[in-house]
């Protein structure tokens, strides 16, 4: 009999709490996260074409802060955001899912599958070293950069474009742009 162990995603950097919550990629989130229509818009993406939440929060952050997304970075926090969705956040939204209506336990699942997405960002922030937003970087050209990077990444997940795609694209970068 083998071992049905995944491989151990990259570790994220060791953050106190208190670090991880004034991260500015985690504040950012929160911020855009919780503005009209984001996440419908982003649970869309990631129940019908498999996109990953924190993937698409990261590409909006580097480009509403000023900076390009490259083919090199956007494959890297593809991979990092794939290994972490599949050895650590993966299953403890499954339990999570399965145990709802039980009782004391979805509460505390959700709670800890809400860390491990904070981890996952810190993994993916870990990527770059240029967190300080480019004040030069005209709007015009982050909303380009944010469309581009969203772009490319869904075109690397299987599948069609959903219907509404484009809406969805149009509610995240608007969302993200405002929060500069």
């Amino acid at each position: 009999m083998t071992d049905d162990v995944s491989p151990r995603p990259p570790a994220p950097p060791v953050l106190t709490p208190e670090e991880a919550a004034a991260h500015p990629f985690w504040r950012f989130s929160l911020s855009v996260y919780g503005r009209a229509g984001v996440a419908e818009a982003a649970l869309a993406l990631q129940n019908r074409r498999g996109a990953d939440v924190n993937l698409l929060l990261f590409l909006l952050w580097r480009t509403a802060t000023g900076h390009d997304v490259s083919d090199a970075l956007l494959s890297r926090a593809a991979t990092v955001s794939r290994d972490w969705q599949a050895a650590v956040v993966g299953p403890v939204r499954r339990a999570r899912k399965a145990v709802k209506g039980m009782g004391g336990l979805y509460p505390r699942l959700k709670e800890t599958e809400l860390a491990c997405e904070q981890a996952e960002q810190m993994a993916l922030a870990g990527l770059v070293d240029d967190a300080a937003p480019d004040a030069t970087a005209p709007a015009e050209t982050r909303r380009l950069a944010a469309e581009t990077g969203l772009r490319a990444y869904l075109s690397t997940l299987p599948g069609a474009p959903m219907a509404g795609e484009e809406e969805a694209l149009e509610a995240l970068v608007r969302a993200a742009l405002a929060e500069r």
